[in-house]
């Protein structure tokens, strides 16, 4: 029986920095592990560890590590994505699908992981 493994490199671990390229724009990021329920308290976290990105670097990490590793979902806080009436939807990358949408009122769903981007 033959398995099929996917090609490029695995997916960062939590805490290890590096870059993705988005155009002719790159950055750096890291993931952070975070477990909770309220979006106000995820921020709260993430912006201790740096900057939440926008939504659309969503599609530069799929791209870069399109290898699943089979750990969970990465999510991103974009708050643009949260209109006045808090009915906010966030967009994660399913480390073994394409990028989805989750709804973060009803308890972000086991998303666990957070791309925040670094300065360092």
């Amino acid at each position: 029986m033959t398995q099929h493994v996917a090609s490029g490199r695995p997916y960062p671990r939590v805490g290890e920095v590096f870059e993705l390229t988005l155009g002719r724009e790159t950055r750096r990021f890291k993931l952070v592990s975070v477990h909770c329920l309220s979006f106000y308290e995820l921020t709260k976290i993430l912006k201790e560890h740096g900057e939440i990105p926008e939504s659309r670097w969503c599609e530069a990490l799929k791209a870069a590590y399109p290898r699943p590793d089979d750990k969970g979902p990465i999510g991103i806080a974009d708050s643009s994505r949260v209109p006045p009436n808090g009915d906010a939807s966030l967009l994660f990358v399913h480390t073994g699908g394409p990028p989805s949408i989750k709804w973060p009122n009803v308890g972000f769903w086991g998303i666990r992981r957070w791309l925040v981007e670094v300065n360092e």
